[in-house]
């Protein structure tokens, strides 16, 4: 989410914390511009290949997302 002034959106907060969700934050995305890109992550740490590749099929075959890979 940009920072630099005249960017900014309003997020939802719940005691301090963002409380965004994935749908949320694709929203957002899309609601910046047509030619905007989400930068994505798979939880690398203490994830699994399983998670990872159920997220990967929810995002692009559930809701046809199209995200692609950065390599």
């Amino acid at each position: 989410m940009p920072t630099h002034e005249g960017k900014c959106r309003s997020t939802r907060l719940y005691n301090g914390v963002v409380t965004w969700d994935f749908e949320t934050y694709m929203s957002y995305i899309k609601s910046i511009s047509d030619s905007s890109v989400p930068v994505m992550c798979v939880n690398y740490g203490n994830g699994t290949p399983r998670e990872a590749a159920a997220w990967v099929y929810y995002a692009n075959v559930v809701k046809k997302y199209n995200i692609r890979s950065g390599r």
